[in-house]
C-alpha cells in the first residue's frame, strides 16, 4: 500500500525481518502504519493467525491460530494479542 503522512496506508504486505531472516509476514490492511482490520500474519515455523487485528495492531475478536509445530488449530477469542491461555504473540 500507499505512504499517508510517513505511515503505511491502504491493504498489502508487510514482512518483517531479523539479519536477513523473516520473523513474519501480515497481509491485510493497514492504517497509520499498524494492521488494522480482517488480516492474517504468519510467522514461519511458528503459527499463523487469521482473523481481525485492532486500531493498534493488535489481535482482537474471532481468529484462528494454525499452530507449525503439530499443536493443532485454535479457533476463537482473542483479545489484545492473547487467548485465554497463551501469552500475547
Amino acid at each position: 500500500g500507499a505512504c499517508v503522512g510517513g505511515y503505511a496506508e491502504g491493504s498489502g504486505t508487510l514482512t518483517w525481518t531479523h539479519n536477513g531472516t523473516v520473523n513474519s509476514i501480515y497481509r491485510g490492511p493497514v492504517s497509520k502504519g499498524r494492521m488494522s482490520g480482517p488480516g492474517s500474519i504468519e510467522a514461519p515455523g511458528r503459527f499463523t493467525y487469521t482473523g481481525t487485528f485492532d486500531a493498534l495492531g493488535n489481535a482482537t475478536g474471532s481468529g484462528t491460530i494454525e499452530y507449525a509445530d503439530g499443536v493443532g488449530v485454535y479457533k476463537g477469542g482473542v483479545r489484545d494479542g492473547q487467548v485465554p491461555w497463551q501469552v500475547p504473540f
